[in-house]
């Protein structure tokens, strides 16, 4: 009796397994891009949201990792590709029509975007952005050329090529790729012997790209940095968080410095940036997605844009959905494939993060914040010269004020 009892008890197990597995096969409808950054955010989300979801993976990933050690559940499918081009694009469209995949998904990583969005387009299910959107999120020549031509603030800039016998603007300046990520080949610089010194820096950092060697001389600009993130739905901009950062701690290379997610910023820049935000999105044709904005505002308020990409912020998901409230790869999800956008009220906690390349100014920063009674903690963070950083969450603004007045962050919105 007991004995078919148990026989009795796995068919049934097996017959919710199967079941399980029937249903997660026809939720599967979404096919996520990857690249050499990561995707665990989003994929965590999809899982929270009960969806199943294919891989698209190219050699830079490393989808073993995560889903074997990392103990992620299986996606319902992985396809691998070397690259996306048009040839590939093609191949994964395909891919998406055979196993009846509905949309395509990308947590960050610039060089995916235009990919992504063609994707979409040939998937047909109204969330792909123009040519011009997705030429924006990549190339920062065409990026400054569109919003020049919409009447928007931007840099002075020159497009060069390295080993160009040519003179910057004025000095100091920034020299930068065309196309690039993280920073990677950004160089302040003072004199003409800084542009042959650090030119061929930048050229050996450079990724390829059909742009070969191709970059920007631009304006160097005082002031704060801030880097918008959000949504926009059907046109709709849903900001989450305004980040202040600084890349200034380790010129005359732009470098991973700090960033205050939900900075103190007074209402009337609050609404200057805002603003601004929605007419680059527009100028630049996107509609649709996630979205990462990067400005500086001068001492007059005037915004210089810098960046524009249509993705999230790489590898701050986490953090922004922290310190809002809001699931940052959810409420894209909702966007993109369920078509509604729903934000809770920003709970504005503030998160400071700050990277270090130095083991004394990183004794010197927990040494502070052990006396003054903040909590904070520190992790490795190999990544170009940086080794360590501190993060403080904290609803508390005057432990900011205390940190920024201490070493002289020069946060907006607090007074030193």
């Amino acid at each position: 009796m007991l004995s078919a009892l148990r026989k009795l008890a796995d068919v049934i197990s097996m017959g919710l397994v199967g079941a399980s597995m029937l249903t997660r096969a026809r939720d599967a409808q979404v096919l996520v891009l990857t690249d050499y950054i990561g995707s665990g955010h989003l994929l965590s989300a999809l899982k929270r949201e009960r969806v199943g979801f294919h891989i698209c993976c190219t050699p830079a990933f490393p989808y073993r990792t995560l889903f074997y050690k990392g103990g992620w559940t299986q996606p319902e499918g992985l396809l691998h590709v070397e690259d996306y081009g048009e040839e590939n694009i093609q191949k994964i469209y395909g891919y998406c029509v055979e196993h009846r995949l509905t949309h395509v998904l990308i947590q960050c990583g610039s060089f995916m975007v235009p990919a992504y969005n063609r994707l979409n387009d040939l998937l047909g299910n109204g969330k792909a952005n123009s040519v011009l959107a997705r030429q924006c999120s990549l190339d920062k020549i065409t990026l400054r050329h569109t919003l020049n031509n919409a009447g928007l603030s931007v840099l002075q800039n020159k497009e060069i090529a390295i080993g160009d016998d040519i003179l910057p603007l004025r000095y100091p300046c920034v020299l930068k790729p065309a196309i690039g990520t993280a920073s990677e080949g950004v160089y302040l610089l003072s004199n003409d012997a800084d542009l042959h010194k650090y030119g061929d820096q930048a050229l050996a950092q450079r990724r390829t790209t059909t742009f070969h060697n191709k970059f920007l001389l631009e304006e160097y600009v005082e002031g704060a940095q801030f880097d918008v993130e959000g949504v926009i739905h059907n046109g709709e901009v849903a900001i989450l968080c305004i980040v202040q950062e600084n890349y200034e701690g380790y010129l005359p290379e732009f470098n991973y410095n700090w960033y205050l997610f939900n900075a103190p910023i007074p209402e009337d820049l609050h609404h200057i940036i805002s603003l601004n935000t929605a007419s680059v999105l527009s100028a630049c044709g996107i509609n649709h997605g996630a979205f990462h904005c990067e400005m500086r505002v001068d001492k007059d308020q005037n915004i210089k844009v810098l960046d524009l990409a249509n993705r999230m912020g790489g590898g701050f998901e986490a953090i922004i959905s922290d310190a809002t409230g809001n699931d940052f790869s959810s409420v894209y999800y909702q966007s993109m494939v369920k078509n509604y956008l729903k934000l809770t009220p920003n709970k504005n906690r503030k998160v400071l993060v700050k990277y270090f390349s130095d083991d004394l100014e990183s004794k010197q920063w927990r040494r502070f914040m052990k006396t003054s009674n903040i909590p904070f903690v520190v992790r490795r963070n190999h990544y170009r010269a940086v080794k360590t950083k501190i993060i403080v969450e904290t609803d508390d603004i005057n432990q900011i004020a205390d940190i920024a007045n201490h070493f002289s962050l020069g946060v907006v919105g607090i007074d030193a």
